[in-house]
């Protein structure tokens, strides 16, 4: 018997590989299962390599991401569950492949392991803050990333056991920072450049809006490097705007992740819609402009180095370029803010955690 192990997307890859790495270390027998969602051979086959994580042991097949897809995921993980005996699950964060992973296995009365827990929007139009609060009721030990995350949990009265652990992705980006800093700034940007990631439906979907936001950053006189998502390359193609691109937009392919780490560390600021991008940029000291409604980590606000910017408000054009010209002094605050997401033990913490449960038939783990 062992940990059921599911990932479906990129993040969840990088996020997990130092708790993969730490049961694979103590000899925590898990397996290591891929849905499917968002599947894209750069996006995901390319981590695996580069992290040095072993391929997964089972891969669902899932369609991409639809309107459709909670029901795809449903026969295929209820299936693999009952076809497989395991003595828990574990999930991370808040995409439908954790939630359906989260519900089936709780209908099937088996423990679910939460990490990256408590994490709220509060905004229940995104569809990923359904998914947490479902997640929060079936699982059984939430690992909250953050204090204000175990704070939500605990007002919550989530079932089950919630502790603060701190964020596994701490250990990944401490370990490759002596690599990024060795590499020095990408090759040909020698100049102030600026990250741009865009993914979310709520930005991707919309002709308008996309077309909107890729026009107000050609107000802003810097490059502006833009790794092009797989989702947001269809959409761009399929609205015909392509052709309208600002010229100083550089449209690249996805970047693998310690190239895509190298370019946040350098950029003068970080533009994206992506919670995991918004902790990479904090975790190298970098401004971050959050291009969404509300904030997955409202301590980053609080502590004035990451910035809302709702492209359905005015103004949000000149907020990009009020961060362009502050970015040099947002950069200086970050020597007076503590780790939000903790220390570089939380892999320890968690495989720990998990190893003192009952989970596991042999006793002698």
């Amino acid at each position: 018997m062992a940990i059921g192990v599911f990932v479906a997307t990129r993040p969840d890859i990088i996020k997990l590989t130092p708790v993969i790495r730490r049961m694979k270390e103590e000899s925590l027998p898990f397996v290591l299962i891929h849905t499917g969602q968002h599947y894209d051979a750069n996006m995901s086959d390319n981590f695996f390599g580069e992290l040095k994580l072993p391929q997964p042991d089972s891969f669902l097949g899932a369609k991409p991401e639809t309107a459709s897809d909670v029901s795809d995921l449903i026969p295929r993980i209820t299936n693999f569950l009952k076809k497989n005996p395991l003595d828990a699950v574990t999930v991370l964060g808040d995409t439908n492949s954790a939630m359906t992973v989260a519900v089936s296995a709780c209908i099937l009365f088996l423990p679910v392991i939460h990490i990256e827990a408590g994490c709220r929007s509060f905004d229940r139009r995104m569809p990923e803050e359904i998914n947490r609060v479902l997640i929060a009721d079936c699982a059984d030990l939430h690992f909250a990333p953050t204090r204000q995350c175990l704070k939500n949990l605990i007002e919550e009265k989530v079932p089950g056991e919630a502790l603060f652990s701190g964020h596994p992705i701490v250990e990944l980006v401490e370990e490759l920072k002596p690599r990024i800093e060795r590499l020095g700034r990408p090759q040909g940007l020698d100049q102030e450049f600026v990250i741009l990631t865009l993914h979310r439906p709520e930005n991707s979907d919309d002709k308008e809006k996309l077309g909107f936001i890729l026009r107000s950053f050609g107000r802003i006189q810097m490059p502006v490097i833009f790794p092009v998502h797989p989702r947001t390359q269809k959409n761009l193609k399929l609205f015909g705007l392509y052709d309208k691109v600002p010229k100083n937009v550089q449209l690249v392919e996805p970047l693998g992740y310690l190239e895509m780490l190298r370019h946040i560390r350098y950029a003068h600021f970080v533009a994206t819609d992506s919670g995991g991008v918004q902790q990479e940029a904090f975790l190298l000291g970098t401004p971050c402009l959050t291009i969404r409604r509300t904030f997955d980590w409202p301590e980053t606000l609080e502590a004035g180095i990451n910035f809302l910017a709702n492209p359905e408000m005015p103004g949000f054009e000149d907020t990009i370029v009020a961060i362009a010209n502050a970015a040099d002094s947002i950069r200086m605050r970050f020597k007076n803010v503590e780790n939000i997401f903790g220390g570089t033990n939380a892999s320890k913490i968690i495989v720990d955690k998990i190893k003192q449960q009952q989970f596991f038939r042999d006793s002698s783990l």
